[in-house]
């Protein structure tokens, strides 16, 4: 005999899906941060070369510092809460 399953339309499945949509284009603002992060080290160490002084942190490296950290605690967040709809569904 088969077992009985959920409707497609269940809670789960849909919090699973949104969980999973969210994981997608954190993954992909975090590759993007990585590329602005290698784009201000090559503009830093062009800087350097050419001994233009800078006046210590820029705008944009604070900037890309924020962003990092926000896209950092997103992806941790939705890590959170996709162990926890696991371990409440099993899924």
């Amino acid at each position: 005999m088969r077992e009985p399953t959920a409707p497609k339309g269940d809670a789960p499945s849909i919090e699973r899906r949104a969980l999973n949509r969210s994981i997608f284009y954190l993954t992909i603002a975090n590759v993007g941060q990585l590329l602005l992060w290698w784009l201000l080290a090559q503009d830093y160490a062009q800087q350097k070369a050419e001994s233009v002084s800078s006046p210590g942190f820029s705008l944009q490296l604070i900037a890309a510092g924020v962003v990092s950290l926000l896209i950092w605690v997103g992806l941790i967040v939705t890590a959170f809460r996709r162990m926890a709809l696991w371990k409440r569904h099993g899924q």
